[in-house]
């Protein structure tokens, strides 16, 4: 069966990549711990002539609780940064899950 350059294109990348999706997670089966997350969020709206002007203050995860989350996984690579080949994958360790991130905006509706 001939395909066009496209679909036989991503027939060989799914080919030559099939590997490294071994050992990926099935989301149907993977299941965590319960955790809490608390997120606070201040907000001011002015509605003037032609249009709102709304400023926030977002804080997530405002008590900086460790949350959970599944393993991630990359290729395995040497000091620069290069794919060590044969290219598997390895856990990636050492992931800080406790910040607290503030963000700050202001929306504009017309």
């Amino acid at each position: 069966m001939q395909y066009p350059p496209s679909i036989s294109f991503g027939f060989q990348v799914i080919r030559e990549l099939g590997d490294y999706f071994t050992g990926l997670l099935d989301f149907w089966r993977v299941s965590l711990l319960p955790f809490n997350q608390t997120d606070i969020r201040l907000d001011k709206k002015w509605n003037l002539k032609g249009f709102t002007l709304d400023i926030f203050l977002e804080i997530q995860n405002a008590f900086g609780q460790q949350t959970l989350q599944e393993p991630v996984y990359g290729l395995r690579r040497d000091d620069n940064g290069n794919v060590i080949e044969p290219a598997t994958l390895t856990q990636i360790e050492d992931i800080d899950t406790n910040q607290i991130l503030p963000t700050v905006g202001i929306v504009i509706d017309f």
